[in-house]
């Protein structure tokens, strides 16, 4: 397809509606009308197919003097899309009315062209030219929007002069200049800056940081070293000279290469030019003052080296030391005493090759390739205790600090707020109860032996701690942390009587005869747990250590499986080996008098939820069976965690926990959301409370249980047969539930399930779960009103038992009830302006389970009306009143939907594509 460049209408103008003369025109009265000259189509279409082949001048003189005639037009803008109907980029040709010439609008691009440029925009496929944007995938090059403008020297405009624009524009332009030049300036030092990831070690913290330095090739090593020193807040902690870029694989975690000497080079040269993406990463490494950095050559190892304090039990964060393959174990202790001045005699060297894959480098000539280093390593070195090297490398004390640093993890516990009762924390014998926390509780053990009955949750917290609890209640009345017995202050004075000066250390469970000759041992009473029927009564004798600073938590396990006890299967299963110990030690406390409480703790990852609880006792203040632990994620979505036998492996370091107050589930139980369900109110759905539902459980019983929370909660004295329960779903109410229907057998239940409790008027009368149950609604056109929310039970879904029992509730014949299925969440709100039309009534169904009804469950909202009942005629000024009233109605319960009817039908689009094979 071509278009032509001087488009010529005179011959479609009649001569009686030629154009009025200049002078007419300049003084507004111009008036003409276009009509189309059937007799002259042809030779007009022989005209422009003329004007489209001649070869077009560049001036616009030479065109008007060719073609003569009021109604000539010249082309002078052509919009483009280049592309295809996926997509694609838009530009223009222009034509300047100075000097006649074309031009090219690409974004900030001007360029001029010629007009074999404009004949290529006449369309074609992408064999062809292919114009700005266009790919192979691109359809064509067209333009899709011709411009044309009456060639007429004395009615045609020309562009305004900068010299004339006003004032206010002149100064906008002077501002965009200023703002291009500046862009243009910042395009060119992003064309020269190398953009490269960023790492480092934080002295003081040793936390790992990350950045993206932007260096402008130009720069040198020395000055670039400065910026990443800036970038990663080292100011502060180390002086620049002390501090130097290395090439780092982060993949690996390894450092491949120094730059000595290189001071000065370029980082354009250094880096290999500016790239949109490197190999490698930069690695801002730092030093002490007395230290030398050592030199990096490519085909060395990285080694993370930690020196380990068996007396303290402590470890250093990592140094990095170079190393190479070729070298062989000798010569590693030798360098690693060089770096860190440890001993050579008495050094041992732990290599940590995977997780928990420990090591113990003892042949001093075996290279490190024989022992399998890689390109970063955890090297763990020690010289301290002689006695300890005599032991079998498993069974060492120094196996077991590594086996613990390995599996510890850090948590931010959130704790509930102190309880007036309650006080975890004399204030008496510290100057604050964060510090209190942190002394006094230090660093905790959980030393795991086996006897009769897990269940006893007793614990010996330092010297003379005895805490009581009580395990739980009867199933009408749920056990809450109201009734356990608090931590007193004289139990936790003891607490604080010991030397806070002294370190924190984990220390072996031991007998009261293993330790008489050291200190005084006690023995806690028996702890009194008063259980339900599920539940028994038991002794457990605990120990412990004074010697040790840490406070030891025995956790007890159960070896045998009591099948007659549902409840006891879950705590049979918490076997373990003899004489297991977890790692358990509270840091910081925020806060810790009132309000929420934010507890650092170090814990092994492999102790289990029994534990952790028992752990967390003390600084909760409540028995463990009444405080529930719930896993904070990233978006701050809170899930409880209810199996004891689970361990805290999939917690990830610095994760989140938080404890709740409440008692805690139990096998087999679920926890579920309350709801009071009240059609004819404002507010038909209203949360009451939380309750705990157990699989295996009659709805009868849980409903005893409930109507007493009711009873107690919000006052309700509600008889039971007019007590119904059924689920929720979403908004909406659904099946109810029978008194013998069980929960896990018949109903369905999990975790975060919510139901509603409905209060009847009169004794329940469904008594099968096939029944079906509907909410009904009378609409009086009559009367322009709608009637509150009845009930009727049916027991087929049939149109036909539909109308009988409305008839049956309204006195209406079968025969006049004309009936509807309301749209939308419960309650089902619809405008009363809506009711006759936006609802279909009568649908063509005789059952209710098909379309468009397809009622399929308990819940549904039906209207019906009297089909003689005639409607009311409204006024203007009426349905004004009514609108505005049910706008407001609608608004104020946030039901107010717009719906259209089904009325228009989907528009099917055929398309001339073959279908492929």
């Amino acid at each position: 397809m071509t278009f032509p460049d001087i488009l010529d209408l005179n011959s479609f103008i009649d001569e009686d509606d030629q154009m009025p003369s200049l002078e007419n025109t300049e003084t507004g009265e111009m008036n003409h009308t276009a009509h189309n000259n059937q007799e002259e189509t042809n030779d007009e279409a022989d005209k422009l197919n003329k004007a489209a082949s001649m070869v077009a001048t560049n001036t616009k003189n030479k065109r008007e003097q060719e073609n003569r005639g009021p109604y000539v037009y010249e082309l002078f803008s052509i919009m483009i899309h280049s592309g295809s109907a996926a997509g694609g980029h838009y530009y223009a040709y222009i034509k300047s009315f100075t000097d006649g010439l074309w031009y090219c609008f690409n974004d900030q691009h001007v360029t001029r062209i010629t007009y074999d440029d404009i004949r290529k925009t006449y369309g074609g496929g992408v064999s062809g030219y292919r114009g700005c944007y266009s790919s192979a995938y691109s359809s064509s090059t067209n333009a899709y929007m011709l411009m044309y403008r009456q060639v007429d020297p004395k009615r045609n405009k020309t562009f305004v002069s900068v010299q004339d624009f006003p004032e206010h524009l002149l100064k906008l332009m002077e501002e965009m200049k200023q703002v291009e030049e500046t862009e243009k300036k910042q395009r060119e030092v992003e064309k020269n800056t190398c953009k490269i990831k960023l790492f480092g070690l934080h002295p003081e913290t040793n936390k790992l940081l990350d950045a993206k330095l932007e260096v402008h090739k130009d720069k040198t090593l020395v000055e670039a070293t400065e910026m990443a020193h800036k970038l990663l807040e080292f100011e502060d902690t180390v002086p620049v000279t002390q501090c130097r870029l290395v090439k780092y694989d982060e993949y690996n975690d390894a450092l491949e290469k120094s730059y000595e000497g290189e001071e000065q080079t370029l980082m354009g040269e250094l880096l290999g030019g500016v790239k949109s993406q490197y190999l490698f990463d930069l690695f801002l490494e730092t030093r002490k003052e007395d230290e030398e950095f050592q030199v990096y050559k490519y085909g060395g190892v990285t080694l993370r080296v930690s020196v380990i304090d068996l007396k303290e039990e402590y470890i250093s964060n990592p140094i990095t030391i170079r190393a190479y393959l070729t070298m062989s174990v000798k010569e590693l202790k030798n360098t690693i005493s060089t770096k860190t001045g440890l001993p050579l005699e008495s050094m041992r060297v732990v290599l940590e090759k995977y997780y928990n894959d420990l090591r113990l480098l003892a042949a001093p000539s075996k290279t490190l390739q024989a022992e399998n280093f890689a390109k970063s390593n955890k090297v763990y070195v020690e010289c301290n205790d002689g006695a300890d090297a005599l032991l079998s490398f498993p069974q060492s004390k120094l196996h077991k600090i590594l086996d613990r640093h390995a599996n510890t993890i850090r948590l931010f516990v959130t704790l509930p707020p102190l309880q007036p009762n309650s006080k975890t924390i004399s204030p008496n014998n510290v100057d604050n109860q964060e510090n209190a926390i942190e002394k006094s509780l230090g660093n905790l053990q959980i030393d795991q032996k086996d006897c009769k009955n897990h269940d006893n949750a007793t614990n010996s917290i330092g010297s003379g701690i005895t805490t009581t609890e009580t395990q739980g209640q009867s199933d009408n009345e749920i056990a809450s942390y109201r009734e356990a017995t608090k931590i007193n202050d004289a139990e936790l004075n003891s607490l604080l009587s010991k030397d806070k000066n002294k370190d924190t250390e984990i220390c072996d469970s031991k007998t009261s005869e293993e330790t008489s000759n050291k200190q005084e041992s006690e023995t806690n009473n028996d702890a009194s747990l008063t259980k339900t029927n599920s539940e028994k009564r038991d002794n457990d004798d605990k120990e412990k250590d004074d010697s040790c600073p840490e406070k030891e938590f025995k956790e007890d396990w159960d070896n045998e499986i009591n099948s007659t006890n549902a409840e006891d299967e879950e705590s049979s299963s918490l076997n373990c080996e003899n004489k297991k110990q977890w790692y358990f030690k509270t840091g910081e406390c925020v806060e810790p008098s009132t309000e929420s409480r934010v507890i650092d703790v170090q814990v092994d990852k492999r102790i289990t939820l029994k534990a952790f609880k028992n752990c967390l006792e003390p600084l909760v203040g409540v028995s463990s069976q009444n405080f529930k632990i719930y896993r904070v994620y990233a978006n701050n979505q809170e899930f409880e965690i209810v199996r004891l036998t689970d361990t805290l492996q999939s917690h990830s370091d610095e994760g989140k926990i938080s404890v709740k107050l409440g008692r805690a589930l139990k096998k087999g139980e679920c926890r579920v959301k309350v709801f009071l369900l009240s059609p004819n109110e404002a507010e038909p759905c209203k949360f009451l409370f939380d309750w705990i539902l157990a699989k295996g459980q009659t709805v009868r019983s849980s409903k005893i249980e409930i109507q007493v929370e009711l009873k107690r909660s919000s006052d309700l004295d509600i008889p039971l047969n007019r007590l119904r329960l059924r689920k929720k779903s979403w908004k909406n109410p659904a099946a109810v539930y029978v008194d013998t229907q069980v929960y896990d057998e018949d109903i369905p239940i999990f975790s975060n399930w919510e139901l509603f409790v409905e209060i009847l008027q009169e004794p329940e009368k469904v008594e099968s779960s096939g029944q079906l149950v509907l909410f009904v609604r009378r609409w009086l056109p009559s009367q322009f009103k709608l009637e509150p929310f009845q009930e009727v039970i049916l027991d087929d879904c049939t149109v036909v038992e539909l109308r009988k029992q409305i008839g049956v509730i309204s006195g209406i014949s079968t025969d006049c009830i004309d009936f509807a299925k309301g749209r939308g969440a419960f309650p089902s709100e619809i405008s009363l302006l809506e009711m006759q039309t936006d609802l279909e009534w009568n649908p063509h169904v005789t059952t209710l389970n098909s379309w468009p009804l397809y009622i399929t469950d308990d819940g549904a909202v039906i209207y019906y009306r009297d089909s003689k009942e005639e409607l009311i005629d409204l006024t203007e000024e009426q349905k004004k009143e009514i609108r505005k009233k049910e706008n407001a109605r609608l608004n104020r319960t946030g039901h107010k939907i717009i719906y259209s009817p089904r009325k228009e039908r989907a528009l099917k689009i055929y398309t001339d594509i073959p279908s492929s094979p």
